[in-house]
């Protein structure tokens, strides 16, 4: 249905620690869970931020692994379907090197694109990659400078990612406020300005002013 699940497993070195050590994601990740456990996160500049203090406790080196999901991640655009995946939020320290692999549900056709911070438009001098049946492998020849991103686009078939199951009845945060508005309107109109339900009434005698002859259309 277009949601990727991704575990990042990686070594991370403190030489010293100063104030709480973060390490961003994309804005929309959701199930974060730090070496197992639920992390916690914050949100800021569209990210979504994993404080790793609880993991992290001074200088040394640390074994750590994020497992998130990321839903959504399969767009209809013009050309047709598109799966775009960023691997790299913009860590704020550099990175010595990054393998990683992706397995899709189905095999691959066409050739994936990665763009970054420092290289948009092509980085085939310093990354290498390999397709084999539905999976991606790659690896970084050099090391990442700090703030770097990372984002795989690759173009899918309706066949791999069925527009049936992907698409999702979803609300955005302007159509939440619209209905609850519209729930309290109808509440405050069902306390404060509904009139109550007529009642039937039945009558033995005709309404005053009544003549008989109008008693048929009464």
């Amino acid at each position: 249905n277009g949601t990727c699940q991704i575990n990042m497993v990686f070594q991370l070195s403190v030489d010293s620690a100063d104030g709480t050590l973060k390490f961003p994601l994309p804005g929309n990740a959701k199930d974060i869970t730090l070496n197992g456990t639920a992390a916690k996160t914050s949100r800021a500049d569209s990210l979504r931020w994993v404080d790793l203090s609880a993991v992290v406790y001074g200088p040394g080196s640390y074994s750590i692994t994020l497992h998130y999901s990321l839903p959504d991640m399969v767009r209809e655009e013009k050309t047709g379907l598109v799966l775009t995946l960023p691997l790299l939020s913009g860590f704020s320290y550099p990175i010595d090197g990054m393998d990683f692999s992706i397995t899709l549900p189905g095999a691959i056709e066409e050739v994936p694109t990665f763009t970054s911070t420092y290289h948009p438009e092509s980085l085939e001098a310093y990354l290498e990659y390999t397709v084999d049946g539905s999976v991606i492998s790659g690896h970084f020849v050099q090391g990442l400078k700090d703030h770097e991103t990372l984002k795989m686009t690759l173009p899918v078939t309706s066949k791999m990612f069925p527009q049936g199951i992907a698409k999702r009845w979803s609300l955005s945060y302007d159509d939440l406020l619209q209905y609850g508005l519209l729930i309290l309107a109808v509440v405050y109109w069902a306390i404060f300005l509904r009139c109550g339900f007529p009642r039937r009434q039945r009558r033995v005698q005709a309404p005053d002013g009544v003549t008989a002859g109008e008693l048929g259309c009464c």
